[in-house]
């Protein structure tokens, strides 16, 4: 059964001893992390956006380094999230981007990549995006299909619902007329979640680094960093788990 690992919002520095909420050092915790993705050897290794956290092209060499010292290099596809709105991104990750060079065909699955970079931390998928997405589903419709975001379709009940993919609802109409569609995955939220909405689930996928808490005001947790597994059913099925790096190898004050 085929397998995708995904990461996201990595938050990234320049400076690889930077740290950030909860004294948390992104570069540390996303080695962590790859460690423990490489140990399941993925078909894909999955990045949905944030990748980095400074906007600096040294953040996003940090990001290859860690990614090429893993094995991981050869499976790496991304997409960019809004802390990846610049050049850099296009200069270090273009050639991985999966928004931009189209789906990636595993086996009976298509595995599509949006962009929704908007203003700020908000998201959108332009008309025409989705329009090219509804044409691509629909012409490859004996195939499974699995859709990757960075901004998250559905809401969380929380603060981060002021950062969100501000058309969401036109996005998830276009995928729940489509019977093949069986999942979304997205980041952005940094934290763990799922949802069914009419025959399609949508899952969220922790952090690399800081955990964020779902309440009226922001929050972060003392949960530990995470990814997502996604494996690919031949008969269709999708089975989404969460796991998180070993508790004890990682703490937070």
């Amino acid at each position: 059964m085929p397998m995708i690992a995904q990461v996201t919002d990595c938050h990234l520095f320049g400076d690889i001893s930077k740290t950030g909420y909860n004294d948390i050092n992104p570069f540390d915790s996303l080695a962590q992390v790859l460690s423990d993705v490489a140990s399941h050897q993925p078909d894909v290794l999955l990045v949905t956006g944030d990748i980095s956290g400074d906007d600096s092209k040294q953040s996003y060499v940090n990001f290859l380094t860690l990614v090429e010292q893993h094995g991981l290099s050869a499976k790496l596809k991304v997409i960019a999230g809004n802390h990846d709105n610049s050049a850099n991104f296009e200069q270090y990750l273009a050639k991985y981007d999966l928004a931009t060079w189209g789906p990636l065909v595993i086996n009976d699955w298509m595995v599509h990549g949006v962009d929704t970079r908007h203003e700020g931390t908000l998201g959108l998928l332009e008309t025409h995006q989705l329009a090219t997405l509804k044409q691509n589903i629909e012409r490859h419709l004996p195939y499974n299909h699995l859709i990757a975001c960075h901004h998250h379709p559905v809401s969380v009940s929380g603060w981060m619902d002021k950062h969100a993919f501000v058309n969401k609802s036109a996005f998830v109409d276009l995928l729940t007329a489509q019977q093949q569609v069986k999942g979304v995955v997205y980041g952005h939220i940094h934290g763990q979640k799922r949802d069914r909405l009419s025959h399609i689930t949508f899952a969220a996928c922790p952090s690399s680094c800081w955990q964020f808490s779902q309440t009226d005001n922001f929050g972060t947790t003392k949960q530990p960093p995470g990814f997502n597994i996604i494996r690919l059913g031949l008969a269709g099925e999708l089975d989404i788990s969460t796991l998180r790096i070993n508790q004890e190898q990682f703490t937070t004050p």
